[in-house]
């Protein structure tokens, strides 16, 4: 196989071969000033060899999805079981019946499986809360306990993954 690229602006152009040959490319003449169509150029200077443009880089993975913009606020129940998987079921206020009236049915959806937040350990569960209007999730607080008469300072909220 022999490709050959013309390179306008010196004059000249480069010819390859196979690339597993171990012969250099040949640089020809083809201006015309006399060496002779098909004769190595012999100006004395370095031959001017063509590269090719750089190999693609790696495609650009797409941003992580983000969670929509919440329309109400959400609240779940996180739950790390002994095998060190998580499951979350969304809090539902399932309403209540007038007195004489048939209990309205109330079915909410099960658990799910969710990625589990670094600080929940084996058996233990925590409140995750998405306010309305946001797109990140954060660990409820447990109420602050501060001595009477004393000015308290909770800690800032924990982002953790939202349950999907």
């Amino acid at each position: 196989m022999v490709v050959t690229v013309a390179a306008a602006s010196l004059g000249a152009c480069i010819v390859a071969t196979k690339p597993t040959e171990t012969t250099q490319p040949r640089v020809i003449n083809t201006t015309g000033d006399g060496g002779g169509s098909g004769s190595a150029a012999g100006s004395g200077a370095p031959p001017v060899i063509m590269t090719n443009p750089p190999p693609p880089t790696a495609p650009v993975p797409p941003p992580p999805a983000t969670r929509p913009v919440a329309d109400r606020d959400y609240k779940w129940g996180v739950f790390k079981k002994n095998d060190g998987t998580c499951v979350a079921h969304i809090s539902v206020n399932c309403p209540t019946a007038k007195p004489g009236k048939p209990v309205p049915t109330c079915n909410p959806p099960p658990p799910m499986p969710t990625e589990c937040p670094d600080t929940l350990a084996v058996g233990q569960s925590m409140e995750v809360v998405q306010y309305k209007g946001t797109t990140i999730c954060e660990v409820l607080p447990a109420p602050a306990a501060c001595p009477p008469d004393t000015m308290c300072n909770p800690p800032p909220p924990q982002q953790v993954p939202c349950p999907q």
